[in-house]
């Protein structure tokens, strides 16, 4: 089996499990992969996370030395290797900002003679922002192909400070993680790279105990932001309330981020503090009960990739409300596996909640629509399947 590199900005973050799933579901296939981060996560939340941690080769921390950044100097061994990188790290500094071609590049030699001492064969990034700049180049130093995993929505706010046209004519391939990201993708790149696309989805896994609640609890898991939508299900689940103050329903935020101070108050000066509840960021298998034990989840995002924080209440058999954003409609089927509104509709939102908690019969349907769809599509196993697949064909 070959060895390759997976590099991400902060690793293991609590809210990517699935990049932590791929890294696991790959080494139990028996390739070796070492992880490499710029830098450490700022929260760890299970001890599978831990393990990760212990084992990642942290970037940033090494550029405190000077002689560390002196040695990955020396470690590359081809002038005309070095040379064509730094003009690369200056052509993506000139978009991204004047500043940042240095950093890229220190960040880049350190991250290649590691990557060299490992004897990692092919490096790959996961999201196209800062961190991949630094992995595309540490890979040309290293003389070694990468590839990167582009999920939006927010890298295609600014393609040219990403500079994501480059990053796919110097990629091996990339990975989209649905058709609308492929279509965001073309968009900014150039048609003859456009061979190199392929969709492997984020996945899950299928393999968990399906909710059977009859609670009347609604369930957000997700980032604490505005993109998230937090806001406003708030408002439609006061509103639902005031239109029948006999519903005893309640809703639970998993997950944190900048928007929850705000997010409290907002819930203290609707009078819900006894109906609200926040959880903060919560390991697996915590997340796993919740979903066993609520009734609808609820994500009302303005943008979206394809969120896996669907994919697993869906595959808890939950049925689930969004919006028709991004990929999600890639995922759900409205009216079949669940309920899609328009962004910032709070009564749209509201209708929907209320049609679900007043319909078991519509959920039980939907929760098993959505089990199908997950299990069929959007599997951890296959999806790991199909990227083995891309890196056999690099790795020839």
């Amino acid at each position: 089996m070959k060895h390759v590199g997976y590099l991400t900005g902060r690793f293991p973050r609590p809210s990517d499990t699935f990049i932590q799933n791929e890294v696991l579901g790959l080494r139990e296939l028996g390739w070796t992969v070492s992880t490499y981060s710029i830098q450490r996560p700022t929260e760890i939340v299970s001890s599978q996370q831990s393990i990760l941690h212990d084992s990642t080769f942290y970037i940033f921390e090494k550029l405190k030395s000077t002689a560390s950044l002196k040695a990955a100097t020396t470690a590359i061994k081809s002038p005309t290797r070095l040379a064509k990188t730094s003009k690369l790290a200056a052509k993506c500094a000139r978009r991204a900002g004047a500043l940042k071609g240095s950093a890229y590049m220190a960040e880049a030699l350190i991250l290649a003679e590691q990557l060299l001492a490992d004897g990692v064969e092919h490096l790959h990034c996961h999201f196209a922002d800062s961190s991949c700049t630094v992995g595309m180049l540490a890979a040309k130093l290293a003389g070694i192909p990468y590839s990167f995993t582009i999920h939006g929505p927010g890298i295609f706010f600014e393609p040219q400070k990403w500079s994501l046209d480059t990053k796919a004519a110097e990629a091996a391939f990339v990975v989209c993680i649905s058709n609308f990201c492929v279509s965001q993708l073309r968009i900014f790149t150039n048609r003859e790279d456009w061979d190199k696309f392929s969709i492997v989805h984020c996945g899950v896994d299928t393999n968990v105990n399906v909710s059977e609640s009859d609670s009347s609890e609604i369930l957000f898991v997700g980032r604490l932001e505005e993109l998230k939508g937090p806001h406003d299900l708030i408002h439609a689940f006061n509103f639902m309330l005031e239109g029948d103050p006999s519903l005893s329903s309640t809703l639970r935020f998993v997950g944190d981020g900048p928007a929850r101070a705000a997010l409290e108050s907002q819930v203290e000066e609707l009078g819900l503090r006894d109906s609200v509840y926040f959880e903060g960021y919560a390991p697996p298998d915590t997340v796993s009960e919740f979903l066993q034990n609520t009734a609808v989840f609820c994500l009302p995002s303005y943008a979206e990739g394809v969120p896996v924080s669907l994919m697993e209440a869906m595959v808890h058999g939950v049925p689930v409300i969004s919006t028709r954003v991004g990929g999600i409609s890639e995922l759900i089927v409205d009216g079949e596996s669940g309920l899609l509104i328009s962004p910032g509709d709070t009564t749209q939102l509201a209708e929907a909640l209320e049609t679900l908690l007043g319909d078991p019969a519509l959920r039980s349907k939907m929760g098993a629509a959505g089990i199908e769809k997950v299990s069929t599509e959007f599997s951890s196993a296959g999806q790991i399947e199909s990227l083995v697949n891309l890196f056999q064909e690099t790795l020839v």
